[in-house]
């Protein structure tokens, strides 16, 4: 949970800015618990406007910048109150292709909520000047469904920043992190379900929103819900494997980043791993998901290895400044053609 407004530096073309949006989230909780549906960034799209602290801290840093980037479509209705819109470079910075993300999640009377959702993500699609995917086969997706040049989609590796290097981990702690999105509920509840059963001896910690999916939870599953920065850092620091047990979804998994980030060894799915070239992970079907979380956590040396290659794969390749060096060039020279 973001409780006050961030901004950190990450060269002298790039800042980064965190607004805080409890009221939004609370919204967007309220939601789920009425619809268990994860209708969270729907509802954020569709009253963002009606929040005036997010709205003014927003218009003030757009208006000064010259170039927009959206992560995901959910600020997009705040676009056409910029001002001098059409003198700044717009970027979508795509994690997934949303629309097809929520056709899966949304059944019964909630799938009549698509168009809106495809009305959102194509109306910035058409706004943007570039467009970030994250693989080949997302930029393919973008393409197809909403008829696009594929000429303004560039793929691209998502950023993070890497933090100081410092674990003590827990003996047979497991963290999975995810937010209210039906892929994560099915992986909540496979925790449970199945694996703190299968490893009675081993606690599950359970951070985020994908929390609120368990029922009857097993004695040794811990469920955190939304956390502070400070806490999560503190989880990812003390937990000894994490775990990805996802069977759904498209795009790069960003818990898997930061599972990496924090030379966290991690079990995971085939389907976890998606966008990445390099894997190091433990890739595991469910059927041998407990006897691989196990065998993990009894190997010091495969973890130390996993830990290493993880964080300088993070470091060389995801790492902030390693990837706006290419995107830095490639959005001024957009700005550049779009102010001739």
């Amino acid at each position: 949970m973001i409780k006050r407004f961030k901004k950190y530096k990450i060269n002298e073309n790039f800042d980064i800015m965190e607004i805080p949006g409890r009221t939004q989230m609370g919204i967007g909780a309220l939601g789920y618990f009425l619809t268990k549906k994860p209708l969270f960034d729907l509802v954020l799209a569709m009253s963002c406007e009606m929040f005036p602290k997010t709205v003014k801290t927003y218009f003030r840093h757009a208006n000064e910048s010259d170039i927009l980037v959206f992560e995901g479509c959910w600020y997009y209705p705040l676009l056409k109150h910029v001002k001098n819109r059409d003198k700044k470079l717009v970027v979508y910075d795509a994690r997934n292709v949303e629309y097809l993300l929520k056709r899966q999640a949304y059944t019964g009377v909630y799938r009549k909520l698509l168009p809106k959702l495809f009305e959102l993500e194509n109306g910035l699609c058409s706004e943007s000047d570039i467009i970030l995917a994250t693989c080949e086969a997302e930029k393919e997706k973008f393409t197809k469904l909403y008829s696009l040049d594929q000429n303004k989609i560039t793929v691209t590796q998502p950023g993070m920043i890497l933090p100081k290097e410092g674990r003590a981990p827990e003996k047979r702690t497991v963290l999975f992190i995810g937010g209210a999105y039906f892929a994560n509920f099915e992986a909540a509840r496979f925790i449970n379900e199945k694996l703190a059963k299968t490893l009675p001896d081993f606690v599950f910690r359970v951070v985020g929103r994908a929390g609120m999916g368990i029922k009857n939870r097993q004695k040794n599953v811990k469920i955190y819900g939304m956390v502070s920065e400070k806490e999560k850092d503190k989880l990812l620091r003390s937990s000894e494997i994490a775990i990805n047990p996802i069977l759904h979804g498209a795009g790069m998994n960003v818990k898997m980043l930061e599972y990496m980030a924090y030379g966290l060894p991690a079990v995971t799915t085939k389907l976890g791993t998606r966008g990445f070239d390099e894997k190091p992970f433990v890739i595991s079907d469910l059927e041998t998901f407990a006897g691989n979380i196990k065998q993990l956590s009894e190997n010091p040396e495969l973890k130390r290895e996993i830990s290493a290659i993880a964080r300088d794969v993070i470091k060389k390749k995801y790492e902030w400044k390693a990837v706006t060096k290419g995107i830095s060039k490639l959005f001024i020279k957009e700005l550049e053609k779009k102010r001739l």
